[in-house]
């Protein structure tokens, strides 16, 4: 990589020491190293100008497109790269990938910004803090390789190592076990209408149904949020401005809502789900903790009024420990067994000039997560936290969302949101588990969103309205207990899906995962114009799977072949509403189990499966096999 380096302070731009090494793995870190007689600037204490070494065709950055949420974009001139990339992948002209990470150190965080040249890219390291005259800091790792997946892990764990560890990386992270049965959540469904009669009256629904939902997250507006009294809205937009106006009163429920109490109501509420789990943000509300309520008054010397007159924590361990520990307690008394813990990507719009990026992210999710250990033993939802800020501070906690909040009702934002939570998948994937948000299965639409949930390697829930859930689309999920059928891994493009537009360059959009031996493959048309989209499918487009030869099945076209490795199949997809999901099973020894087929991810449905004796299912359903040659049904 050909690299410059300044740094910046109030006389301008002036070189300064940089050096790239070899760490694990091939993988390249490029180390800054600035000391200045004056303040470096808090806003680009220094800038890297980068040049690859290899030609490439495409790039996909993955970028900062709120303060929440990242999103891809894809073009072919690092001039164009967006602000705030937090991962670009390159697809190298001799059909290699190369992988560029910037990272945040222990007081810097590194974006990525567009470049002068086609060619080239710039990195820039800042705090939003005043005073500092030295940055020694890693900015970021890079590595090239013919495949983009284990050159992602190599550069994730490559920056761990030399960030000191600070936090797990994936694999060693305690998933809940909460996270591995069917949930829903109050949020789309009653919207700030969430009270307790209609939380009974959703559980009551579950059981009528026959729906193995075991638990429920009280989302947004079940809190004493007095600001909302005697107010009304006219539409959902006018609701949200009406929400981020208020405040929080105190840690209990709304008196209104919940007469008797969140004890009362959870307690209720346990006696048709297993688990239940409590929302609430970072800031206390959306706009802080009420001045003059008894909260206010406890946690004053906690509390930071920000730019525009909201009172949240001060961006320390201390004050974030002291209101969490207490909060959280209480949850812990009333009977809630984990939490959703929103609003976390909150640095940049409220915590500039106070102490540095990486000091108040640490202190931030070092607070949060002792806390859901403390009370929860670590069961945590993080939410709106996708700026590398967070990424990079959380230390062992296993579920983050991923994406904006689902839209019902809504054809174009599917593809928003498969593009979304894929290719943050793919950033963020190797650290954590991704959450690819709750969904309604009886929206136009939710058979797909319902499909692309199965391959997600994450929670799954649902957030249907009152009498409205569809048995048929959840069923296919899950096993008749609420377990869910669950991949491996985040789901991720395939590596040719990678890089170039799916909404405009007419080929199918492909997501790949493992499911403990077998590989699934979910393709979708996401052509912006409506029109024909095609391409071919393949085990090889599935990283991990391993096999010569696969039985395979589509759900939902009902075929069952045979294919080999390296043998690729011609597939078009005429319209948006078209898509398929196919699960490769290897055939060894002329013999493989496909499983219930009536599930999505149906290997997972296989109890025990042999040659000679056949195959079971867990459930004592039938089972497809394919042996000698043929594919046959195994009757229960």
């Amino acid at each position: 990589m050909k690299i410059n380096a300044q740094m910046y302070n109030a006389d301008g731009a002036l070189p300064c020491a940089f050096k790239e090494k070899s760490v694990s793995d091939g993988v390249t870190a490029v180390m800054v190293s600035a000391k200045s007689d004056t303040a470096l600037d808090a806003l680009c204490a220094v800038k890297l100008s980068l040049i690859p070494d290899n030609t490439f065709s495409e790039y996909t950055a993955v970028y900062r497109h709120s303060e929440y949420w990242c999103r891809p974009q894809f073009g072919e001139s690092l001039k164009t790269v967006p602000d705030e990339t937090q991962t670009l992948i390159l697809k190298n002209s001799d059909g290699g990938y190369t992988v560029i990470l910037p990272v945040v150190s222990q007081l810097y965080r590194c974006v990525i910004e567009p470049g002068n040249t086609k060619n080239e890219f710039c990195a820039r390291l800042f705090t939003y803090a005043d005073g500092l005259t030295e940055c020694n800091a890693l900015s970021l790792v890079y590595k090239t390789g013919d495949n983009p997946f284990s050159v992602m892990h190599d550069c994730v764990n490559a920056a761990i190592n030399e960030l000191g560890n600070k936090i797990l990386p994936a694999e060693q992270r305690k998933y809940p076990e909460i996270f591995e049965y069917l949930g829903w959540c109050s949020w789309d469904a009653l919207h700030i209408e969430v009270n307790e009669r209609g939380l009974l009256e959703k559980c009551k629904e579950f059981k009528e149904k026959n729906l193995p939902v075991r638990w429920a997250i009280l989302d947004d507006m079940w809190a004493d949020v007095p600001n909302f009294k005697n107010h009304t809205y006219s539409d959902f937009n006018e609701m949200i401005k009406l929400m981020h106006s208020s405040s929080l009163r105190s840690m209990e429920a709304d008196p209104e809502r919940f007469p008797d109490g969140l004890k009362h109501t959870v307690t209720k509420m346990k006696k048709y789900l297993t688990w239940i789990g409590m929302w609430h943000p970072t800031t206390g509300y959306w706009f802080g903790i009420e001045p003059g309520s008894k909260l206010f008054e406890k946690y004053k010397d906690h509390l930071y009024k920000t730019a525009d007159g909201r009172y949240i924590l001060k961006p320390d361990y201390e004050s974030y420990h002291a209101f969490l520990d207490e909060w959280h307690a209480f949850f812990r008394d009333c009977g809630a067994d984990f939490v959703k813990l929103d609003n976390q990507s909150i640095i940049r719009q409220f915590y500039k000039h106070t102490r540095t990026i990486g000091e108040i992210a640490h202190d931030m999710h070092a607070a949060i997560e002792q806390s859901a250990e403390k009370y929860f033993d670590g069961a945590l939802i993080n939410c709106m936290g996708c700026a590398n800020d967070n990424i990079w501070n959380r230390p062992s906690s296993a579920v983050s969302r991923c994406s904006d909040d689902f839209q019902p009702n809504n054809r174009e934002w599917f593809t928003k949101h498969i593009l979304q939570c894929s290719f943050a998948s793919f950033m963020q994937r190797d650290i954590i588990t991704c959450d690819w948000d709750m969904w309604w299965t009886n929206d136009p639409q939710g058979i797909k969103n319902s499909v692309i949930r199965a391959v997600s390697g994450g929670p799954i829930y649902i957030s249907d309205e009152i009498g409205k859930s569809e048995r048929n689309v959840i069923m296919p999920l899950i096993l008749s207990d609420g377990k869910i059928l669950r991949c491996d891994k985040p789901a991720v493009p395939t590596a040719d899906c990678l890089t170039g537009n799916p909404e405009t360059n007419g080929r199918i959009f492909k997501l790949q995962n493992t499911a403990k031996g077998s590989g699934v493959l979910a393709v979708f048309n996401i052509d912006a114009s409506d029109g024909a989209a095609r391409g071919s499918i393949s085990p090889d487009d599935i990283d991990g799977l391993c096999g010569e030869e696969f039985a395979v099945y589509e759900h939902f076209t009902k075929q069952a072949f045979t294919v080999k490795k390296g043998q690729r199949i011609p597939l078009t997809l005429e319209t948006r509403d078209n898509f398929r999901l196919y699960n490769f099973v290897p055939i060894k020894d002329g013999f493989a189990a496909l499983g219930d087929i009536s599930k999505f991810i149906c290997p997972l449905t296989v109890k025990s499966a042999d040659k000679n004796s056949g195959a079971e299912t867990v459930e004592h359903t039938d089972c497809l096999i394919f042996k000698d040659g043929k594919f046959e049904a195994v009757k229960a």
